[in-house]
């Protein structure tokens, strides 16, 4: 049975790791590719179980102010964990955090990184191109998209609102949406002070939509499958006690 993360065991997890970049840099296993695709097999692994848990990525963030690593809000969570385990590596740390993101979206269940790696060209081959092949426009407009269906029938979170002419989207654009700017006054009272219809505004916030609602969605799958599991084991245990 796979063990359950928690923060505790998270710290502990990057640390091991950590001690074991430090083993492949001081020459022990030094140029070896094979050494690196398998530590970078362990941060892959310790990504996709992170990324589905809030508490978790917030105890990287932590982790990185604790350890005086610099890193920004905008910074991914590939990128952070890579900051704990290789340290603070240059441009490599981008180079390394590409290959789990890619992977996360392309690597075969069973297969090992240094053969996804291999077969993708190298690490460097990887860091050049986005996910699946696409480019970095593609990929924001595929994302633009995936946030359009959800929201379109997702709960609102204030319904029926007045539309002023400042509110209304552009004609101009694919997507029905504007962005508004609201100010809070007191207590749970708020007021838009202002609206956009700037095309580039909507994009960029459909896409910040687009990752949160793919991590949510990430996690509620991934506690469906914690509670099958739980369910299964139950029923295990009660055929064996029967």
């Amino acid at each position: 049975m796979r063990n359950v993360m928690n923060n505790i065991t998270l710290v502990t997890r990057i640390d091991e790791l950590a001690s074991k970049r430090q083993k492949w840099e001081r020459g022990t296993y030094k140029a070896s590719n094979e050494e690196l695709c398998a530590l970078l097999d362990e941060c892959y692994s310790l990504f996709t179980q992170v990324r589905v848990d809030r508490d978790l990525i917030k105890r990287v963030a932590r982790l990185l102010t604790e350890r005086e690593l610099p890193f920004r809000t905008s910074t991914s969570l590939a990128t952070r964990i890579v900051l704990l385990v290789f340290g603070d590596c240059g441009n490599r740390k981008y180079s390394y955090a590409r290959v789990l993101t890619i992977a996360a979206e392309e690597k075969r269940e069973g297969e090992s990184m240094l053969t996804f790696v291999n077969n993708a060209g190298g690490i460097e081959n990887l860091r050049r191109r986005q996910a699946a092949g696409q480019t970095s426009q593609q990929l924001n407009e595929q994302l633009c998209e995936y946030a359009n269906v959800q929201l379109k029938s997702g709960q609102a979170l204030i319904d029926s609102i007045g539309m002023v002419d400042e509110l209304m989207p552009s004609t101009e654009s694919v997507y029905q949406y504007s962005i508004a700017l609201v100010r809070h006054d007191k207590g749970k009272k708020g007021s838009i002070v202002y609206a956009s219809k700037n095309g580039t505004l909507v994009k960029a916030a459909l896409i910040i939509a687009a990752k949160a609602l793919r991590s949510k969605q990430l996690a509620d799958q991934a506690n469906a499958k914690r509670s099958e599991q739980k369910v299964t084991r139950t029923k295990v245990i009660e055929k064996i006690a029967a």
